[in-house]
Order: structure tokens, then sequence, then C-alpha cells
């Protein structure tokens, strides 16, 4: 999808967007062509900020200092790469939950130049809804499913309308890993409880979803978020991301319950070896498709689609057209 550059835009800048995440930093770097913007560099850490974060609703020290040095990096990056742009720097679900989350903030804003936008849990699933469903075919009824370190956000309409129903639910591969200890090879009965906790969590949501008269002849279900391009990269036995490979990939619930139970059978160097399986997405890859599996469970749906446009490219087509303001400049 090409995105015209807004009238208030310099139309040579690129656009760059940074996402705090529970488990990650992620940014992704969009360029001006003549055709509009197109895709660029995209920078990924695992910093796990939300570790820990269950039991005191605080981040630690070492989970901020390993996101402050995330974001040094990329921000370095970034202006290497690109000689100017306009910049947003988004927080999520940790950063919502947690009660020491203000002086973790303000050294963000040292380092990147701006304030970054904590955004609610509504928000986040709207942002991802429109990157999500940015390459979908016009008027398709989607249902989007983003499952992130902290949160799960689930969210419906039509491709090419604002979303109807826009839910986030605390619920992620992050959280659910620690809460049941699923980085370790997990027996019967704990997957159990991890299951009965995952639908107790999605239940409010689901009850919303079913009273929505949108949801109803739902077409194409698509999945954002690590552990769905981590499933994409595992089935097309990956040994490097290839974006044009996850992409698009075409998943079935049979398969995927297949592979989690193999993954919940392993440790996390055993699930590392696998291919497209990074060693600092092993000890939360089964949660996050536990989580994946009991949605399709619970919707009756047989497939799902994966992509690899989520919140950040929602975020970087709104910033791009001015309806997202920038938190800097260079």
């Amino acid at each position: 999808m090409m995105v015209e550059l807004s009238a208030s835009r310099d139309p040579g800048a690129c656009v760059a967007v940074t996402d705090i995440g529970t488990n990650t930093v992620m940014t992704l770097v969009l360029r001006p062509t003549s055709r509009g913007l197109v895709y660029d560099a995209e920078w990924v850490a695992t910093t796990r900020l939300g570790e820990g974060l269950r039991s005191n609703r605080r981040l630690s020290e070492a989970a901020c200092e390993r996101t402050l040095t995330a974001l040094r990096t990329q921000r370095s990056l970034l202006e290497k790469r690109q000689a100017h742009g306009v910049a947003l720097c988004v927080a999520t679900s940790a950063v919502r939950d947690a009660v020491n989350a203000e002086p973790f903030l303000r050294a963000c804003a040292e380092i990147l130049g701006g304030d970054p936008v904590v955004l609610s849990g509504a928000e986040e699933a709207r942002w991802t809804f429109r990157g999500a469903s940015s390459d979908v075919r016009a008027e398709t009824m989607v249902l989007e499913v983003d499952i992130g370190g902290g949160s799960t956000e689930i969210s419906c309409g039509r491709a090419g309308a604002d979303c109807d129903v826009a839910e986030s639910v605390d619920v992620g591969c992050l959280r659910v890993t620690e809460r049941f200890a699923l980085h370790e090879p997990a027996p019967p009965a704990r997957v159990k409880q991890a299951r009965r906790y995952v639908r107790e969590m999605l239940a409010p949501c689901f009850r919303i979803l079913s009273a929505a008269p949108v949801s109803i002849g739902i077409e194409q279900l698509v999945c954002t978020g690590g552990s769905a391009t981590t499933y994409a990269a595992m089935m097309r036995r990956l040994t490097v991301f290839e974006r044009q490979k996850i992409h698009g990939f075409h998943g079935d619930r049979a398969s995927l319950a297949s592979t989690l139970d193999h993954l919940l059978s392993l440790d996390c160097a055993g699930r590392s070896r696998l291919p497209g399986v990074p060693a600092d997405r092993a000890g939360v890859l089964p949660a996050g498709l536990l989580i994946l599996d009991e949605i399709l469970r619970e919707l009756e749906m047989a497939e799902f689609r994966v992509s690899i446009r989520g919140l950040r490219y929602g975020l970087a087509l709104g910033l791009a057209t001015a309806e997202c303001p920038a938190i800097r400049s260079w």
C-alpha cells in the first residue's frame, strides 16, 4: 500500500515509529518515494520491560536500562540511515500498568527528544487494526488479533474504515509465561490451568464481540505480533527473518495446535534449535500461540492470516497523513 504524505509534511522526510512494548522495543521506518511511502528499515530488540511486573506492578531498574539502551541504539541507527524525518514513539501495556512509569518515561524523552505517547488499550487496538487491514480488500469484514507481551488486542470492522470493536485484554505471552512457567517443559495440568486462565481473561471481550452486529460474517482473521510472525517463520522453516515470506502466511488451527504441543514439550534451548525461532523468543512463544489457539477455539475459526503490518504500521500511516502528531523531527 502506498501512502500520500500530508501537505504539512516535508515530502523528503522519512516516517519512523518506535513501539516500547512489554517484551520488545521496535522501530519501523518508511521512506518517501515518487509513489508514496514504502518500507525502508526495521529494528527489534527484546528487552523484557514487563519482566516481573505482575508481582508488584513496578518496572525493574534492569528492565528499564535494557529498554533505554535499545532506544539509544535504534535512534542512532535511524539518524545514520535517514538524513531527516519525523518520528513518533508510543508505549503500551507494561507502561500503562506500571506504578513507577513516570521516571522511565522521562528518561525515554531525554533519549528520543520528545515524550513517548502512552496508548490506551483501545487506542492500541484501533491503530493495530488500521495497520493490519491496510492491504485487505476494502469492505472485507476483518477480525484482527494482536498478541503482545503484556496484552492482547482484538478489533473488528471493515477494511478501509475505522474498526467498530476495539478491545484490549491484559493477557500476553510474557505475562502468561511468567504466571504458569511456560518457559520450561509444561505438564498437561499446568497447560490446562493456563488455558482456563486465558479463557477467563478473554471472556468479557468475547461477550462484547458476540453482541456487536459487525462481528457477523467475519471473512478474515488477521494476526499480528511476534508470536504470529515467529509461528509463520517456523512453518516456513526460515533461518533468517524474511518479511515477504512471513507477510500473508495462512495458518490453520490443526497445525497450530500440533506445533504448540511440541513446543510445550521442549525447553528453551530445544525450541531455539527449531527453524524460525530466535533464542530471545523461545521462552514466550508457547504462551503466545496458546492465546491464539484459545481465540480460534472460542470463535470456531479454523484459519488465520499473519501480517507484519500491525501497530507501528498503522501509526506510520497516521503520522504520514498528520492524523498523529510527531514527537520530534530532525
